[in-house]
């Protein structure tokens, strides 16, 4: 079940593994969700569409979410919060995409309270 805050949101999902997809739109059930299958694509939809949240893959093919996020900033005048999903989660991995300009972190795989407190955190 969504917190409150949850609903309603537009949120780009930059994920490219289908399991992980599915995961997060069970999670986000009562948010509007677009998908980004690569770095390229988030860009393109970035572009496109104002977005109150982007969670962002950061092992994508091609460009990875590090670059994506900072040309998603780059072409943007607003700053759409972006939430880092990556299986990197060893001492120092948070503190490192938070200073590459995420603004919070969550490893993988991906627990729902954290995710949604996360976003909660961010958007409230």
């Amino acid at each position: 079940m969504a917190f409150e805050l949850i609903r309603d949101l537009n949120v780009l999902v930059t994920e490219d593994n289908k399991v992980n997809r599915a995961l997060i739109a069970a999670i986000l059930g009562d948010s509007h969700l677009d998908f980004a299958l690569s770095g390229e694509e988030a860009i393109a939809k970035a572009s496109d569409k104002d977005y109150d949240i982007i969670l962002m893959d950061i092992q994508l093919p091609g460009m990875d979410g590090v670059q994506s996020m900072k040309q998603i900033r780059k072409n943007s005048q607003n700053h759409t919060p972006m939430i880092a999903l990556t299986a990197f989660a060893m001492k120092g991995d948070e503190e490192r995409y938070l200073m590459e300009g995420f603004d919070a972190y969550v490893s993988k795989p991906i627990e729902l309270k954290i995710l949604l407190n996360k976003i909660q955190d961010i958007l409230g």
